[in-house]
């Protein structure tokens, strides 16, 4: 067995404990390499796809893609766009019923040797042996989708006799699941972690043309000399949770992204775009924002009357106006004004809801008076969590277009929030 001290450009155990023990700013973090590179190819499949488009237009729809899915689905890189995702899901699918079989063939492989237990849970294929114990550091690994069952195979079969382990490989049944950034995921405890990590530096070597170019999970930090892999600490449950790496860094990322939208941080935007949308309770303008919300949502009530739409048609048209009201904020921020009509608001609104899939009844559409409004009930809390929406779209969105003008790639952007 060749040990990592043989390449001298991979650290040993020892080095790697204190790098993985020292904080790292998340704007140096592998998850941010992966959702900057994310924002980079949707603003390029929307500039490709409407050439005529203005610099604000893909702006604004890119930020609004991007805020689509949550941030531990990005960082696992598990997107059913092909153009947002690392892998190719729709190629991965062709490939699928071939991966499939290898992974079955690696499970009766690993049964026959019988030295350790394979199993099927829950989308993985797991690999144990004796009684680990508790967790204290994950090795994860992103070959390719076609080598993986290989390279989990090889793996079993490196580790030494003595050690006990536990480690597991994603067993697709669609392309989307096929595209997750983290294929193999290696669990170790404090006493089993040198064994196990010169176990991987050896299959990771032999494998080394099934990592060339691929990129870090999210999980824990890059290893130097070791592209696809990422070495993390097992966090510390908090209130009895238990989080993995990953969903420890995309929690992680959520709240910075929570911090920079605070009211305090407002004078990085109004230094640049003058009216500030971020200052909600400060600000005319934001007082704006909250009033028109409240009406609008009221006369969608009154218009439609909440008993004649179900929960899904309700929040449809929350998401429509969340996202008219959106483009309103950024094309005047990026234009460095601040003015928004009422009416151009309430029009581009029900276009919206008339282009989409809702197909709305005419006596829908009332006329009613000023009273009618006031007297309605207000929407309450769901106010705040609308608006929180709005500006973290606008927030990545305002980002974008200073990092395009100072000319940086729009996934820089990222960079910039998590600074």
């Amino acid at each position: 067995m060749h040990k990592p001290s043989e390449y001298p450009e991979i650290p040993d155990i020892s080095e790697l404990t204190q790098l993985v023990n020292t904080e790292k700013p998340l704007d140096e973090h592998p998850a941010c390499d992966i959702l900057c590179r994310q924002v980079n190819k949707i603003f390029q499949y929307l500039k490709d796809k409407k050439p005529s488009a203005t610099k604000e237009e893909l702006i604004f729809e890119t930020a609004r893609i991007y805020n689509n899915k949550n941030t531990y689905a990005r960082v696992t890189d598990m997107s059913p766009q092909d153009f947002e995702s690392f892998d190719n899901r729709r190629e991965l699918t062709k490939k699928l019923p071939v991966i499939i079989r290898a992974i079955k063939q690696v499970y009766q492989e690993i049964e026959k040797r019988g030295n350790s237990k394979p199993l099927y849970e829950e989308g993985w294929l797991y690999a144990m042996r004796g009684n680990k114990g508790e967790t204290a550091y994950r090795i994860y690994l992103s070959p390719e989708t076609e080598k993986a069952a290989d390279i989990f195979n090889a793996l079993e079969m490196e580790m030494p006799q003595s050690t006990d382990f536990q480690m597991k490989m994603i067993d697709p049944v669609t392309g989307l699941q096929a595209c997750r950034m983290e294929k193999i995921i290696i669990y170790s405890d404090l006493q089993n972690i040198e064994d196990i990590w010169q176990a991987i530096a050896e299959v990771h070597n032999r494998f080394a043309d099934a990592f060339k170019n691929r990129p870090t999970p999210a999980g824990g930090i890059q290893v130097p000399g070791m592209p696809g892999l990422s070495f993390a600490k097992q966090p510390v449950a908090k209130d009895g949770k238990k989080k993995t790496a990953t969903e420890e860094v995309a929690d992680r990322i959520d709240e910075k992204i929570k911090q920079q939208l605070l009211p305090y941080h407002a004078y990085r935007f109004r230094s640049k775009f003058g009216k500030n949308a971020f200052a909600v309770s400060q600000s005319p303008e934001g007082q704006f924002l909250i009033s028109a919300l409240r009406d609008y949502f009221s006369l969608i009530k009154f218009y439609l009357g909440e008993d004649k739409l179900t929960d899904s048609e309700q929040d449809q048209l929350r998401q429509i106006y969340a996202n008219v009201l959106y483009g309103h904020i950024v094309i005047a921020l990026c234009h460095g004004t601040f003015t928004l009509s009422t009416s151009k608001l309430k029009t581009d609104f029900i276009n919206a809801i008339k282009q989409s899939r809702l197909h709305l009844k005419k006596s829908h559409w009332a006329v009613i008076t000023k009273e009618n409004v006031t007297n309605l009930i207000p929407v309450g809390g769901y106010i705040k969590r609308v608006l929180e929406t709005v500006f973290k779209k606008t927030y990545l969105a305002l980002e974008m277009y200073d990092s395009i003008n100072s000319g940086k790639e729009p996934g820089d952007a990222i960079r910039r929030m998590l600074h």
